[in-house]
């Protein structure tokens, strides 16, 4: 007759074969350490398309969004180099899937070649859309707010698409009032849109300067709530802000991508309680 000693001796080796066998089991059907990750699922296309279309110009003093409104898809818009165009504006949703692109009207041997970064030292061949108060300079989303995110005027901007941004410079009024002085310099979607046909999407950054002010805080300098979007090649600084705790060169929340994120330095300071982006 087993011993009482003899009967648990007998039950611990069971119980480590089980162990072992459950082991071996987990090894042999899990992916090998070191195993390389997969690749990305879906690309997003930044190869410059051609305009199809007419050229806008838009000098000096010229109103930047009734260019925004009568644009078609194809048209190239241009804003003068080293002018400044202050307001919030919107990028209209227009019908078909042709591009339409707004950029400096300095030639493009003025700006690096694509897949070159542009510089702070690139702004003198730059125009500058400039928000004059806490709201986006450049949005998606045409409501009337004081920054605040609220949802879109439906049918009239949400689902934006095919636009292309080329050697602009993206800033705010120093000394704005409050704080922080600017929540999103660039909103692309709204932090409301519970539908895919109101996001934004198809939408490039490329080759441009996004920026904040000095010791002014600014919580994010590009909100991607959007599908199909880049930010290439530009130059993103200056988002800072305390206690807020989620400051953001770059960030976003609803929106379902993909994304184009490549070859930006950017910087972000955000101190307080929540997350850095």
């Amino acid at each position: 007759m087993d011993t009482c000693a003899q009967k648990i001796s007998r039950v611990n080796h069971l119980f480590c074969l089980a162990v072992f066998a459950a082991l071996i089991s987990f090894f042999m059907n899990a992916p090998a350490f070191g195993a390389a990750p997969a690749l990305p699922q879906q690309w997003v296309d930044t190869t410059l398309v051609p305009p199809t279309g007419s050229t806008i110009t838009v000098p000096a003093g010229g109103d930047f969004q009734a260019a925004l409104n009568s644009a078609q898809p194809g048209d190239v818009i241009k804003l003068q180099a080293g002018a400044t165009y202050t307001g919030n504006f919107v990028l209209p949703n227009k019908a078909g899937s042709g591009w339409i692109t707004i950029r400096t009207d300095a030639p493009d041997s003025s700006l690096p070649p694509p897949g070159t970064r542009v510089t702070p030292a690139n702004a003198n061949v730059m125009p500058k859309i400039e928000a004059p108060n806490d709201s986006p300079a450049v949005r998606t989303c045409s409501y009337t707010d004081s920054g605040l995110p609220l949802p879109c005027n439906t049918g009239i901007s949400d689902g934006a698409h095919h636009y292309r941004f080329i050697g602009i410079e993206f800033r705010f009024t120093p000394g704005l009032p409050g704080s922080p002085k600017n929540y999103d310099l660039i909103r692309l979607g709204s932090w409301f849109q519970n539908s895919l046909s109101q996001v934004p999407h198809h939408i490039i950054i490329d080759r441009c300067y996004i920026h904040g002010n000095d010791n002014e805080a600014a919580r994010r300098g590009v909100a991607l709530n959007s599908a199909w979007t880049a930010v290439i090649d530009s130059y993103v600084a200056k988002f800072q802000e305390t206690g807020a705790g989620d400051s953001a060169a770059i960030g976003g929340g609803i929106g379902p991508g993909p994304y184009k994120i490549v070859n930006n330095p950017s910087t972000t300071i955000s101190k307080g309680p929540g997350r850095i982006s």
